[in-house]
């Protein structure tokens, strides 16, 4: 037989979602429409009284897509999602406002102050809601080599943040292309990254 979709939603979040947050998809922009709906559901859950939050995947899956933004501007085109010049690809954010208030992560904390997630946002009152008492993880910078070893993507961006290569090495799931071992090269010139 092949995979079941009528598993618990902790099997789920293990069996569908590689170790880095990332869902078992190539593309991703289908990637993440696996963490929208996840986050969906555990907003539900924890106003049912479960609290599915306190799981380490659900953090994970937040702090991934963030791990693959290369130069501040842009995110590898793997598979069905995107182009070279498409810019970021990020879940909802709706999920950053969920984050931002369930954990004290310092990649998080910094994406959702530069965007200004909260304003203009019909879900305003979500961000405005206690913060979780969960203690603050160490302030770390995004390293220059980053290894997504669950999803397969290695990036190196040079110390001054204006040169990058991306490899997606990862197995070709859904909505891939064969483009499995291409090197993609960026270039950051007047803040834009081509």
């Amino acid at each position: 037989g092949g995979a079941t979709w009528s598993e618990g939603y902790n099997y789920a979040l293990y069996n569908f979602m590689f170790r880095d947050g990332i869902a078992y998809e190539t593309g991703l922009g289908y990637c993440y429409s696996w963490v929208n709906n996840a986050y969906s559901i555990a907003e539900l859950l924890k106003a049912g009284g479960s609290d599915i939050f306190t799981e380490p995947k659900m953090r994970d899956m937040a702090r991934g897509p963030l791990q693959l933004i290369v130069l501040g501007g842009t995110t590898p085109a793997v598979g069905d999602s995107s182009s070279v010049n498409g810019g970021i690809i990020l879940p909802n954010k709706s999920v950053y406002r969920a984050a931002y208030r369930e954990y004290r992560d310092p990649l998080i904390d910094a994406y959702v102050a530069a965007n200004s997630i909260s304003s203009g946002s019909s879900d305003y009152d979500s961000m405005m809601q206690a913060r979780s008492d969960r203690q603050p993880l160490e302030s770390e910078p995004l390293p220059a080599a980053r290894l997504l070893d669950g999803y397969g993507m290695a990036i190196l961006e040079n110390i001054a943040r204006d040169r990058a290569v991306s490899m997606y090495y990862g197995e070709r799931g859904g909505h891939s292309h064969r483009d499995t071992l291409a090197f993609d090269l960026y270039l950051k010139l007047d803040g834009t990254v081509y």
